[in-house]
């Protein structure tokens, strides 16, 4: 068995081997950023007119316990190509486990409608982290990463999200 940065390496054979180990002497407490950056929606949620979509993040951590992240703002009549490149609050991330929950909503009636739900996507941090790779010291971050968005089994659209890892200087 190895000790590896995720729950999708192999080790040295892994797909990430080249940088393996230096994630693995990293895996103490660090901080995750997630980006919001845009959806594609499939059909549209709105009777009349163009959608204003929105999204919110929730963190799940591995025990249970959850927490809202970041809530972007609408995109007025970006209909269902909404862009945000949202920085959610950073995480403290210490290790397996945990999710991100994203929910994107569409506003009405400027905001003082009850929004109407279009889709969410859950995915586990590791697999976001996974494709992370070093961007500077102390930095690593992931490619832009496409989830599918579903509403009671329906795929509804895609969101593109993408993650920063943050490891704060050992003093």
């Amino acid at each position: 068995k190895y000790s590896t940065c995720c729950t999708h390496c192999k080790g040295p054979q892994g797909p990430h081997a080249c940088d393996c180990g230096s994630k693995v002497a990293l895996t103490s407490d660090s901080i995750v950023s997630v980006r919001l950056l845009q959806a594609t929606l499939f059909r549209s949620f709105d009777k009349f007119g163009k959608m204003d979509p929105f999204a919110v993040a929730t963190w799940s951590f591995g025990d249970g316990s959850s927490t809202q992240i970041g809530r972007t703002k609408s995109a007025w009549g970006q209909h269902m190509n909404p862009r945000w490149d949202h920085l959610c609050k950073g995480v403290d991330y210490c290790g397996s486990g945990d999710s991100l929950h994203i929910s994107v909503l569409e506003e009405n009636f400027g905001g003082f409608g009850t929004p109407t739900f279009c889709g969410e996507a859950r995915v586990l941090l590791d697999e976001l982290l996974s494709s992370a790779r070093f961007v500077s010291t102390g930095m690593m971050s992931s490619k832009p990463c496409r989830i599918t968005l579903k509403k009671r089994g329906e795929e509804t659209g895609t969101v593109e999200v993408q993650v920063m890892r943050h490891f704060p200087d050992p003093k």
